[in-house]
């Protein structure tokens, strides 16, 4: 199986059943702003209480920087797929987590912080490569680990409005359920 090979996007009431993507206006009400200003580069987390929950760690496949509970859950995730999909983690990288910038869609920039800013979202590399935003295709190997990513209570950015399909953040649900756990 190509795990790089572009096919088209899932349909959205086939992924993310059940979860919601956690808007700018939520992370700020559970977590706080992560600073006061943003560009679109990135920039540091200056919030005193959440700048100390964001680590560099393992993950599994490869080492992140981003909020502890986050990275705890990913480890989660990798550990299921390099016993099920060996040949997926094995290939498995990543283009960042924490990057406290506005939201880019296609080259343009957004009005509100991205879920990066938060240490909570990351971008998914195969053997390197990221996969196109807004063509509304996915990397097979994308496809396969979003059922991981899901079945955790992430929300798969393949499902935005631009599809973003190396995108990959906690739902609403699991931050609340962080939340009320006393994780975030």
């Amino acid at each position: 199986m190509d795990l790089l090979e572009l096919v088209p996007k899932p349909s959205t009431d086939t992924i993310n059943v059940g979860l919601k993507s956690a808007g700018a206006a939520a992370l700020i009400e559970l977590l706080g702003n992560p600073r006061k200003s943003y560009t679109g580069d990135c920039q540091p987390i200056t919030n005193p209480s959440l700048k100390a929950k964001i680590k560099t760690e393992s993950v599994g496949p490869f080492r992140a920087t981003g909020h502890v509970t986050a990275l705890q859950s990913l480890r989660d995730i990798f550990a299921a797929v390099k016993i099920e999909v060996p040949e997926l983690h094995a290939i498995l990288g990543s283009a960042g987590m924490e990057c406290a910038r506005l939201v880019r869609l296609k080259g343009k920039l957004g009005t509100n912080p991205s879920n990066h800013s938060w240490g909570l979202a990351i971008d998914i590399k195969l053997k390197g490569k990221l996969d196109p935003q807004g063509d509304d295709k996915v990397q097979r190997g994308l496809l396969v680990l979003a059922r991981y990513f899901n079945a955790a209570g992430w929300y798969w950015g393949a499902a935005f409005k631009t599809e973003d399909g190396m995108h990959f953040e906690p739902s609403i649900s699991l931050l609340k359920t962080w939340r009320k756990d006393g994780k975030i």
